[in-house]
């Protein structure tokens, strides 16, 4: 459930979607004083700055400087700040509670690089939160209709309206997926990195370009899309999470 610290209009632009079940599970995990850091933040409108309420100190990292000067700008909080780094080399001389890694190893081409970092600025103790879409699943398929339809004049117009469409954290639309990941790849690269998972939870069943400018604008389907979720074998869904400790914790 969604903490009352966090004002509607901070989360409005998203309270329809699957981002929304992201924040709901964070809240769970973040108090007052907890130290997060949230690698590959983009602008930080959907995590780092909704969970600023919550009076956790929060650092955003991004390795896109137009992404962090844009999540500057709109900050509202003392306890929050953003650095331009990328995720893979960003270095600390302190340790974090949390470490939140939504849906951004699929964009680089070291993911277990960027785990074994995770690794080295997670507290003893400390847990981290990693969203992995389904390399194989929902999303993909409905990502590679654009893609067809590209090929066509009329596909171009269509392509472009879907991606201006798109709820996005970055104000960088130049950021295609790269891997391609399964839940046995990601216990691989997780178990390899120093990790061991606590909990896999289904995000959602569906999404993409056209469920999300379709089907996913009925509040009905939004709410069977993520609470039925985990009735379904994990091949099935369109997005995990997964929540990691240190192996020899």
């Amino acid at each position: 459930m969604l903490s009352s610290l966090i004002p509607k209009e901070a989360t409005e632009s998203f309270s329809r979607s699957c981002e929304f079940k992201t924040l709901e599970i964070l809240c769970d995990l973040v108090t007052r004083g907890t130290k997060v850091l949230e690698i590959g933040c983009g602008t930080g409108r959907f995590i780092s700055i909704p969970l600023g309420y919550l009076g956790a100190r929060i650092l955003g990292v991004d390795n896109d400087r137009a992404n962090i000067e844009y999540a500057k700008k709109i900050n509202p909080h003392s306890n929050v700040s953003f650095v331009c780094s990328p995720g893979e080399s960003f270095k600390s001389s302190e340790k974090f509670d949390l470490i939140i890694c939504n849906h951004v190893l699929e964009h680089i081409s070291e993911p277990g690089k960027m785990l074994r970092n995770m690794k080295a600025l997670l507290k003893q103790d400390g847990l981290v939160f990693l969203g992995i879409p389904n390399g194989y699943g929902p999303f993909e398929i409905e990502n590679f209709i654009p893609r067809i339809l590209a090929r066509a004049k009329l596909g171009k117009y269509v392509e472009r309206r879907i991606l201006q469409n798109r709820l996005k954290d970055s104000v960088n639309p130049n950021s295609p997926h790269i891997q391609f990941f399964t839940v046995g790849k990601i216990m691989k690269l997780v178990k390899e990195a120093g990790f061991k998972v606590e909990r896999k939870i289904n995000r959602e069943i569906l999404g993409g370009p056209v469920s999300n400018r379709t089907i996913l604008k009925i509040p009905e389907v939004v709410k069977w899309n993520t609470s039925k979720a985990d009735l379904l074998p994990s091949w099935m869904v369109t997005a995990w999470i997964f929540l990691l400790r240190h192996a020899d914790e």
